[in-house]
């Protein structure tokens, strides 16, 4: 879907400094308070069917130029557009998807839909599975065949994608002039943001994050930049840094600057991929399975690209060895 930038940017300017929308300012100037502080009430909720709400939210957050702050707005965004997906009829849902350009069509016969396999594809690397991998597809005529499941998470990616379309484009185009909202106010919720992120997420200790393969180095970093990861993403760190040494409590440090961490619920991850609950230890997904679901990162580095290389273990037992024996060395010297 594309976005009328012009349109978007002069509606967003005329709801900040038109008298008419002071009680529409009010309402996104609590909830982004809210979101800053995790307190993700009702009371103060936008409606993301409400363009102006939903517009002036995003301009707001983009002039904050904080990544983890508009990932969470984001995500929460995201999920009350996926919450309402599942609440319509069949016919509703494609009529409401395809006001994001999906071209979806639904078979009252089959009770399925078809997508054009270049929408299917282009919004599901972030979905982990191979329920979301195109191989996996029955293509025909150009089309994938979907489950009214399939088509909600397919069409809750493109709904993000629209608002980081609207979030470039207010970034910009400068959109700096706030005055409608208590003075300093991006700044402000910059500030209460990074207040309530936790520095504990470094790692420390024996553990060499040096030494981590390009796809642990890269998940952990979207993690500090706000990017809410896959299922898969999170297993893999959480079975990886396990296996290399780390404490529930480091793994869990990791975490916390996640845009949708719950401790309560990471918790209960964390002791079940360790063991600490289940009694299995889980170990991170081959090369193989993390490919598949588009969390390889290897690029230009010379080890990954080994064709005998098989596993993040593997990566970093041969790059930790190397590291020791190269200190031993020069101890010596």
């Amino acid at each position: 879907m594309e976005i009328d930038v012009d349109n978007f940017i002069e509606r967003v300017r005329t709801i900040l400094r038109d008298p008419e929308y002071t009680d529409l300012r009010n309402r996104v100037e609590q909830f982004l308070l809210d979101l800053v502080s995790r307190d993700h009430s009702e009371t103060y909720a936008i409606d993301h069917r409400n363009n102006d709400e939903l517009n002036l939210s995003v301009a707001l957050v983009s002039a904050t130029r904080e990544r983890g702050l508009r990932s969470r707005l984001f995500i929460y965004l995201r999920d009350k557009y996926e919450k309402e997906l599942g609440a319509l009829s069949a016919t509703e849902l494609g009529d409401r998807v395809n006001e994001l350009g999906m071209d979806a069509s639904y078979s009252i016969d089959s009770d399925l839909y078809e997508l054009p396999f270049y929408i299917f594809i282009r919004y599901t690397p972030h979905l982990s599975g191979p329920y979301y991998r195109l191989t996996f597809q029955r293509l025909r005529r150009g089309f994938v065949t979907v489950t009214k499941e399939m088509l909600i998470k397919v069409s809750r990616e493109a709904f993000v994608d629209y608002l980081r379309m609207l979030s470039v484009a207010a970034e910009e185009n400068k959109i700096q002039d706030f005055s409608g909202f208590p003075r300093g106010f991006p700044d402000t919720l910059v500030n209460l943001y990074r207040a309530g992120s936790d520095s504990s997420s470094q790692l420390a200790g024996h553990i060499e994050p040096d030494d981590f393969p390009p796809c642990v180095k890269e998940m952990i970093k979207q993690i500090r930049d706000g990017v809410n990861l896959s299922h898969m993403a999170r297993f893999a760190i959480v079975g990886f840094l396990h296996n290399i040494g780390a404490s529930n409590k480091v793994i869990m440090g990791v975490f916390k600057q996640a845009p949708d961490f719950n401790e309560s619920m990471t918790k209960y991850q964390v002791d079940h991929i360790t063991g600490l609950t289940s009694g299995t230890e889980y170990s991170p997904p081959r090369c193989l399975v993390l490919q598949s679901n588009h969390l390889c990162y290897k690029e230009g580095d010379t080890l990954c690209n080994q064709e005998w290389l098989k596993h993040p273990l593997q990566y970093y037992k041969i790059k930790n060895k190397a590291r020791l024996k190269n200190k031993k060395e020069s101890e010596t010297v």
